[in-house]
């Protein structure tokens, strides 16, 4: 098989990458929506670590106080 005949095979392969990466940057760049959610997963985690530190504090301060 010559060389021609292999890219020529290969063509449709090649067709589906690069639609597959044409749609994968077009909705990169035009997904405010995408941000706005990360951002308020974001938030949402600094706030569940925040708990969970006061909790921690909570619990030790119990623990002190049961064991004094």
């Amino acid at each position: 098989m010559s060389l021609t005949a292999i890219l020529i095979n290969m063509l449709p392969i090649f067709l589906l990458i690069g639609v597959w990466i044409f749609f994968m940057k077009k909705m990169g760049k035009a997904s405010p929506a995408v941000t706005t959610q990360l951002d308020c997963m974001t938030a949402q985690l600094e706030e569940t670590r925040r708990m969970n530190q006061t909790l921690e504090r909570i619990a030790v301060a119990l623990e002190e106080r049961r064991g004094a």
